[in-house]
Formats: structure tokens, sequence, C-alpha cells
């Protein structure tokens, strides 16, 4: 792997502290390599094109993965290729490493357990790279996982995220997460083709369309569940969570009797996504810096 310059980095990312953590990282490295492989003539040109999508079990099971596809399409991205993917403990915790800095460990459970509910659907588009790179434009789109901070155009507002813990899918926030993410989701041999796949498919109008639709709709077939398990935990969020008490913990016990198998594990998460504490009150001041602050010129000038 060649070393980047200054201005190479600062095409993968503006953030200071990412350029300080994410160029020595071993899944930033492994997936910097495999994208070189994949796009020979010009790699991180074609980084500033690509975008990678995780369509989370959450949006699987209430039926919207299909609408927050659409979406995507509707803003000009077209898909090049998607896979199935388990994420297990050690991939989310990979994923959102820096998030969990500051979460509470309920928190952290209640996302492991959200992932464990079925595969989710990780997908790659291409995108237009002016003037943000394409995944820093989707990713402000999205809409923040709080819904008091989510713009009326957002797409998380549009398709109806319940709460900012059923946030429904997630998308890599600077090309430099693309690299290191595709580093932490697939091994070598499926990382590369994978690659090929959206190499193979990048000149394209969007046949691919029809082929990641059918994989979502696939997914999807389990959403009756999810609705059955959701309308359990909604006629519940009131509740108040006892003091020192894991929130899975409880609602398991509550929902063990009052919703069958298979909903209640999915039952058991919506409830303990409206109970949760999101933080670990001795770690909340040390929060790494967003990344959209670094991105609010539209112009694409370096701040």
């Amino acid at each position: 792997m060649t070393s980047l310059s200054p201005s190479e980095q600062h095409l993968l990312t503006r953030v200071p502290w990412k350029k300080s953590e994410f160029f020595k990282d071993p899944y930033f490295r492994e997936g910097l390599l495999t994208v070189q492989q994949a796009f020979a003539d010009a790699p991180l040109d074609h980084l500033q094109e690509l975008t990678l999508v995780v369509f989370r079990p959450d949006a699987l099971l209430l039926g919207k993965a299909h609408d927050i596809y659409q979406q995507i399409l509707q803003r000009g991205y077209v898909p090049l290729a998607a896979r199935t993917v388990h994420l297990n403990r050690n991939c989310i915790r990979e994923i959102w490493r820096y998030s969990y800095y500051v979460a509470s460990a309920d928190r952290i459970t209640l996302h492991e357990r959200i992932f464990d509910l079925t595969e989710a659907v990780v997908v790659l588009f291409r995108g237009v790279s002016h003037p943000q790179p394409a995944t820093v434009r989707l990713s402000l789109n999205k809409g923040s996982a709080k819904h008091e901070k989510q713009g009326g155009n957002a797409i998380r507002r549009t398709v109806g995220s319940p709460n900012r813990f059923l946030s429904l899918f997630h998308v890599s926030d600077e090309p430099i997460d693309v690299v290191r993410e595709l580093g932490v989701l697939f091994n070598w041999q499926d990382r590369l083709a994978f690659l090929h796949d959206a190499q193979q498919h990048w000149d394209g109008t969007g046949a691919q369309r029809s082929t990641e639709a059918q994989l979502l709709a696939q997914q999807e077939r389990c959403a009756p569940l999810g609705t059955l398990g959701f309308e359990a935990a909604l006629s519940r969020r009131h509740l108040t969570l006892p003091a020192h008490f894991p929130a899975l913990a409880f609602t398991d016990d509550l929902l063990h009797h009052q919703v069958p198998e298979p909903a209640h594990r999915w039952a058991s998460v919506a409830l303990a996504s409206f109970l949760v504490n999101p933080y670990d009150p001795q770690f909340q001041d040390t929060q790494y810096e967003k990344f959209d602050r670094y991105w609010k010129d539209p112009t694409g000038a370096s701040p």
C-alpha cells in the first residue's frame, strides 16, 4: 500500500482526529489495500463517488428498508452491489467504536441485540461527488438519529424512524469510513469480490436495482413478525425502568409470558429502545467531534 500525501488524506476525511487515528488503523489499511486492488486506475477518485449503506435489522423487521432504498434512489444514487451480513458483537463495536466511548452499557447491549435479530443488508451505491463526496452528502441527508435534530427532508423523518435507537440504517460518514467499514465487515476475499461487483457495474445506469430490491424484499419477509413485536412494545413504552436494572433484562422478563416466540426478542428490543439511557454520565464530556461540522461549506473548500 502506498502512503497517502496530505492532499490525498484530505480527500478521505476532513476530521482532524480521524487523520490521527484511522490512517494507522488495521481495518482501514486492509480496506484501502483492497480498494486499490479493485479500482487500480483511480482508487481515490472512485471513493469520492462510493457510498456504503447498512440496512439494519430494525428497518427490515418494520418493513421500512424498501422505503429507505427508494429515498436513496430518488437522491440520484445508483446501486452497485449488495450482500447480506450478520454483524456480530465485535463488528458493531468496531464500526461504532468512537460513539461507544460515551455510550451506556445498556445502549451497547441493545445495539448488539438489534443486530443479532437477523442479517443486515449492505449495499454499495455510486453517487455524484460534487460539491461533497457522495457518502458525505447521503450521510447528511439521512438525518440525525435524534428526532429533534432531523430536518424536514431527512430520510429518517420521511420514512418514520421510531426513536434514536431504532434508526433503521447506517451510512458511512466520509470516504475514510467507507474504507474502514469495508475492512470491518468483510474478510479480504469477500471484500474484494464485493468491490469487484461494484466495479463491474460502475458505468451502468442501475441494472442492479432489481437485484438489490429483491434482496431487500427477501430480508423483509419477516416484517409481519416485526409489526407484532413493535405493537406490543408501543403499548408499554411509558413504563419506568427500575434503577440499576439492565433494560433488556427488564423487558425480557416483562414480556416473557405476554409475547410469544419468535416475536419476543424483537418486542423486548423495541420496548427497551424507549427506556434506555443513551449515555454513560462519567464519559459524556469526552465525545469525539462529529464529521458534519467540517462539511458545512457546500463548495467543498477546505475549512
